[in-house]
């Protein structure tokens, strides 16, 4: 979402509005993806997607137009993210109410200490640590600094307690 123009994310949402609905909400639990809900749901991004393909809006993505006018394929990726990747979300909330934002609290975890282990790793590399002490660093579960309060407001890391 970062990289879409807000000129192209207030078409959207107008879009969404003109059909009538109060937000884009596909009904990714039911039982039943080709109702008439879905239907609308899957026409309005449809179409919101060519229309913004049209106009360059996710040139950074190197979206082919021909592609875009392949009505399967498009039926197809859709019914994957909102039947796949949605209907997981839609399960591990209802499943445990706040459920899918501690997962991504904890995928941002691992993700900064991953970041962590490249960067000690280089550290290691460079300044000729033994083979055994780099072998220590490779596990990212070796780089647990996740004791952290705040995050640093110029690099956006979090600051260790320590």
């Amino acid at each position: 979402m970062k990289c879409i123009k807000e000129e192209f994310l207030l078409q959207m949402f107008r879009s969404v509005a003109m059909l009538g609905l109060p937000c884009w909400a596909p009904d990714v639990l039911s039982n039943d993806p080709d109702d008439l809900y879905n239907f609308l749901h899957e026409q309005c991004a449809y179409q919101m997607f060519r229309q913004i393909v049209a106009a360059y809006g996710y040139s950074f993505l190197g979206v082919n137009m021909l592609q875009v006018e392949d009505w399967a394929l498009c039926h197809k990726i859709f019914c994957s993210f909102c039947y796949s990747h949605m209907q997981k979300a839609a399960k591990i909330e209802v499943k445990s109410p706040g459920g899918l934002k501690k997962k991504n609290e904890a995928d941002n975890v691992t993700s900064y200490h991953e970041a962590l282990a490249d960067k000690r790793l280089d550290y290691l590399k460079a300044e000729g640590f033994p083979r055994w002490v780099i072998a220590l660093a490779v596990e990212t579960e070796a780089h647990s600094d996740d004791e952290f309060m705040d995050a640093d407001p110029e690099s956006g890391w979090p600051k260790p307690v320590y």
